[in-house]
């Protein structure tokens, strides 16, 4: 059986961008630890570990989709002139708990749809990445809760 909840509405710090697969680690390296200092310098509040919201990628390596990149806060404070405020709508999702390499993840994805396909689910089309413990890009104690976005609520 596969684990279902709804994630419920989030406020967050985030940057969006259209981009490919092979661009995330880039990107994620380049812009992380400025949302990190960023959320530091406003003073605000995180409720949560860092999260990756996928929007339309079907796991190829050429399609563009929108990835946006942020941390969960308790409030808006002051503007910020690199990151917006984006808040999120309740999130019915199928998920699992991927322990490994985030050089691993893309294996992970890959059996996780694997499953869900068989299920005969509806899906979204949008994917999450829940950093809920986090060392560095090649430990094997990195958990990240990956959640796959289903439309029948539960």
């Amino acid at each position: 059986m596969i684990a279902q909840k709804t994630v419920p509405p989030s406020l967050y710090l985030a940057i969006k961008k259209n981009l490919t697969l092979p661009d995330v680690p880039v990107f994620a390296d380049s812009v992380i630890p400025k949302l990190k200092q960023e959320s530091e310098l406003l003073g605000l509040d995180v409720t949560g570990p860092l999260e990756f919201i996928y929007e339309g990628c079907d796991g190829s390596p050429d399609v563009p989709f929108d990835l946006t990149i942020g941390f969960p806060i308790q409030a808006m404070k002051s503007a910020s002139t690199a990151f917006v405020y984006i808040t999120t709508h309740s999130f019915p999702c199928v998920f699992l708990e991927y322990k490994g390499s985030v050089y691993g993840i893309g294996a992970g994805w890959h059996e996780f749809f694997a499953t869900v396909f068989k299920a005969d689910l509806i899906l979204t089309g949008q994917c999450r990445e829940v950093y809920q413990h986090w060392v560095d890009h090649d430990s094997a104690e990195n958990i990240t809760e990956l959640q796959i976005g289903i439309s029948d609520t539960l």
